[in-house]
């Protein structure tokens, strides 16, 4: 195994928003299929989340 790594943790940033809101929803559709309807997991959007995340 490899030696440590150094992890630098910062405040996230406008130009974070649209990544962050791509992991939110692909998270959702990986965590969630088979639990919630295919159909309520296609709706959610990176775009709608994107949104709202800058809120």
């Amino acid at each position: 195994m490899g030696g440590r790594r150094e992890l630098n943790i910062r405040k996230a940033r406008v130009e974070d928003a649209r990544p962050i809101a791509k992991v939110h929803v692909e998270s959702w559709r990986t965590t969630y299929k088979g639990m919630m309807e295919d159909d309520v997991l296609k709706q959610l959007s990176v775009d709608e989340r994107n949104k709202s995340g800058r809120k």
